[in-house]
């Protein structure tokens, strides 16, 4: 869901955490197992209100990159610890993974509040297809 960003202000409602997107590829590539792997989602949405940095020009094009996994991660989490150490609230920027999708690294715990469980999903694996089946099942 979009956010409603006023100068470095911003609310976020009903942010959901779709992480198994990009795990999955991970995942799927280093299971060397013939066997069927299942595990359950839980998807959690939350509200965020807080003074959060959003992303310059020139931060997102030397933070925001896909590849290589873990190299990649460097660049943003310098930019991070130097806000946290800085007293900032948290990290508002453009997904690599989702196009059109926004993040939220909220570094103060107290920011985030109605936290509550969305869908649920089976999520399993076939040994040797990097195919995944998503199955929406109840929490």
């Amino acid at each position: 869901m979009p956010a409603e960003a006023h100068g470095t202000r911003a609310s976020y409602s009903t942010l959901r955490s779709r992480r198994w997107r990009f795990t999955r590829g991970a995942f799927s590539g280093k299971v060397e197992s013939k066997e069927r792997l299942s595990f359950d989602y839980a998807d959690f949405l939350a509200d965020f209100s807080g003074e959060f940095h959003f992303l310059s020009a020139a931060e997102r094009k030397r933070c925001l990159r896909p590849t290589p996994v873990p190299e990649c991660y460097g660049p943003s989490q310098a930019v991070a610890r130097s806000l946290f150490y800085s007293g900032s609230s948290g990290i508002v920027y453009p997904s690599v993974r989702h196009e059109g999708g926004t993040c939220i690294a909220c570094f103060r715990p107290a920011l985030i509040f109605h936290p509550r469980r969305g869908k649920g999903y089976r999520l399993t694996l076939a040994g040797g297809d990097e195919r995944i089946q998503a199955q929406k099942v109840p929490l």
